[in-house]
């Protein structure tokens, strides 16, 4: 059993190597996209907030432009180490639900897929840490929720995830809501402890750059 799971791994660490290798050969060959031009422009200047997204894309890029990277194409690179990191995370979510094998086919379909291989991890988009974001967020809660992990790391993991993913796109809002649901339905008790107000806490973080924004813009 042990050798399969080693097998597994070896698999995944391979997969992991192949797509980040072919999309750092393919990025300089693939134009940039109308949203990957907008997005370049506007992050030359720092906001709170933007007007179409919230800020965490636009920032990555600002700190690019500051570093002085002239190719545009590098600018892709935080996106597709988004992309190899959500696959990661829904390997470890398929693998908790099922077993390993299944959590590698999850994380091959999911770097297989056309529109997840670049929207969510090669366009400069803010697709990439929105999907990130919310993977972690999914794997760290079920472990909560369903595997009694109670570990205060466990919940710094589950604010941070959340509030990269209020920082990523605005639909991550949907995904906060629901999954405060999710824990009222299947362990409410969880959120009378003092680690989850620190998780929604941390997450909150995440709001309040958007909502100054908002409010000095009317």
């Amino acid at each position: 059993m042990e050798k399969k799971d080693d097998n597994q791994t070896h698999l995944l660490v391979f997969l992991f190597i192949i797509f980040f290798f072919t999309k750092l050969v393919i990025t300089s060959h693939f134009p940039l996209i109308n949203d990957e031009a907008y997005t370049l422009t506007i992050s030359r200047y720092f906001s709170l907030s933007y007007f179409d997204h919230p800020p965490l894309t636009m920032w990555i890029s600002y700190l690019f432009h500051n570093l002085n990277i002239s190719v545009s194409y590098m600018f892709r690179i935080p996106s597709i180490i988004f992309g190899l990191l959500t696959g990661y995370y829904l390997y470890k979510i398929a693998s908790t639900v099922y077993r390993q094998k299944n959590g590698t086919i999850a994380a091959i379909l999911y770097f297989i897929s056309p529109f997840f291989f670049f929207s969510g991890g090669f366009f400069v988009v803010p697709d990439a840490s929105l999907n990130f974001s919310i993977a972690g967020a999914t794997y760290v809660s079920l472990k909560l929720i369903f595997y009694n992990k109670d570990e205060t790391r466990l919940w710094l993991m589950l604010g941070l995830f959340l509030a990269l993913a209020f920082l990523s796109k605005y639909q991550s809002f949907l995904f906060g809501i629901t999954l405060f649901i999710s824990f009222i339905i299947w362990n409410k008790r969880l959120i009378f402890t003092v680690n989850f107000n620190l998780a929604l806490l941390i997450s909150i973080f995440g709001l309040i750059p958007i909502l100054l924004w908002n409010i000095e813009n009317n």
